[in-house]
């Protein structure tokens, strides 16, 4: 039997009631748009309203505070929020679609590292391995500089990929990469906001120091067991990302059996 470590904000809430709420801060999304180009993000006003509303617990794991309601329910709920500004989508899909990611693939120490007493989590991921990662003291010393992480502004972590020193032997790089998850206090975010012709709208985050520990997933094995049963965190990313690219395509083209 699961124990539920970390309780639900709500645990009544439902997957229609949370597509709801999206659907109903369309106008508010709508009103920041101007604002939210300024400054290169949505709100924090508005970000407030996104947690209260319990969208980046969606697919987190319920044991770790999370509502586990799956893509689908993800998926229309960004939707929503896109339909009232894209950049503003943009930005909170990034942040909060990584709590599958961490249920997925990290360890279930690593989990409770990450997600923490409260269950308070909002995460972009760079994936390319843009840093390097030092042995230490059971743990890693990570730095490198990131570009193009949509979703910091709002952030409680940052997960970056990473070279572990010494594993690349030969000199053909390919050395070992780990994923790590910091805590937002321990980057420096770069303000590149608009920096260069067809950048995206993005931010950069510079790793001064991190022991990463139990928050440190190997490429290429699960080290997660303890939700193997539930196919939301069984799913491969890349099928994830063609069923969204799918869906909105019949969003765009108005296609039958829409999300909206």
């Amino acid at each position: 039997m699961r124990t539920q470590e970390v309780p639900v904000p709500e645990p009544d809430l439902t997957p229609e009631a949370v597509v709801g709420r999206a659907r109903a801060l369309i106008p508010a999304i709508r009103a920041q748009q101007d604002e939210a180009e300024r400054l290169g993000h949505h709100t924090p006003e508005l970000d407030r309203q996104f947690a209260a509303a319990g969208f980046y617990r969606i697919l987190q794991p319920r044991r770790f505070g999370g509502y586990e309601f799956g893509l689908p329910v993800f998926w229309r709920v960004m939707l929503a929020v896109s339909a009232g500004d894209p950049g503003t989508g943009w930005g909170l899909t990034l942040g909060a679609h990584h709590a599958l990611v961490v249920g997925a693939w990290f360890s279930e120490a690593g989990q409770r590292d990450i997600f923490g007493p409260a269950g308070d989590f909002r995460c972009p991921h760079r994936p390319p391995p843009m840093g390097t990662a030092e042995s230490a003291d059971g743990g890693y010393v990570i730095s490198g500089t990131w570009d193009y992480c949509s979703g910091i502004a709002h952030a409680t972590h940052f997960m970056g990929n990473a070279t572990v020193a010494g594993t690349d032997e030969g000199g053909r790089g390919g050395g070992r990469g780990i994923a790590v998850v910091i805590p937002r206090e321990q980057v420096t975010v770069l303000d590149d906001w608009g920096g260069g012709a067809g950048q995206l709208a993005a931010h950069a985050v510079e790793i001064i120091f991190a022991a990463a520990g139990s928050s440190a997933a190997k490429r290429g094995t699960r080290l997660q067991r303890y939700y193997r049963d539930m196919a939301m965190y069984r799913g491969h990313i890349a099928a994830q990302y063609l069923t969204t690219a799918g869906e909105l395509a019949r969003v765009h083209f108005g296609l039958p059996d829409s999300l909206f």
